[in-house]
């Protein structure tokens, strides 16, 4: 009789197990899909702004747009290698765009208004964002539910806007 109870133990805590990994994958899916939300890993809805390559890139293009300016495009051109919580490898992509000063360019916002357009539109795109001013240089920080960041800052001199996408299949 204790081996029967003791196989049923096991028995329950496996069938808990595979429960709770059902459950977390769903919730830990990877960010993929448009940003309007779709079903990712498992059908578990994600709400994300950048979440594939194109989506991250659009969004950067964008930004510049929004700010106005001369810009740069220092994008790597090579993806990264990275891993999809519960399922596999997959890819990121790194991007980096600098500009002048916004005083040095008439097409340009000044930097308080680039500053608080940058926040307000990654805000409206469901990001977290994150606001600090250093030594001059004001920065906006943003990341998505599938693990995007993204980084503006401005200054007198020169603006850069960089990041990374989230993690897409291979």
């Amino acid at each position: 009789m204790g081996v029967d109870v003791l196989s049923r133990g096991v028995a329950g805590i496996a069938a808990l197990a595979a429960t709770l990994l059902a459950v977390s994958a769903c919730a830990a899916g990877p960010g993929i899909g448009s940003g309007s939300g779709s079903a990712g890993w498992f059908g578990a809805e994600t709400q994300s702004a950048a979440e594939t390559p194109a989506d991250f890139y659009a969004l950067l293009d964008e930004t510049e747009q929004l700010v106005g300016g001369v810009w740069h495009n220092m994008d790597d051109a090579e993806s990264r290698g990275c891993v999809i919580p519960l399922a596999s490898s997959g890819t990121a992509h790194a991007a980096l765009r600098l500009s002048t000063s916004p005083q040095d360019d008439p097409g340009s916002t000044p930097v308080a208004d680039a500053v608080d357009a940058v926040d307000d539109s990654w805000t409206a795109y469901g990001l977290d964002v994150e606001r600090s001013e250093i030594a001059g240089v004001s920065e906006v920080l943003a990341r998505g539910d599938g693990g995007e960041v993204l980084i503006f800052r401005a200054s007198d001199k020169a603006m850069t806007l960089q990041g990374e996408s989230a993690c897409s299949p291979e």
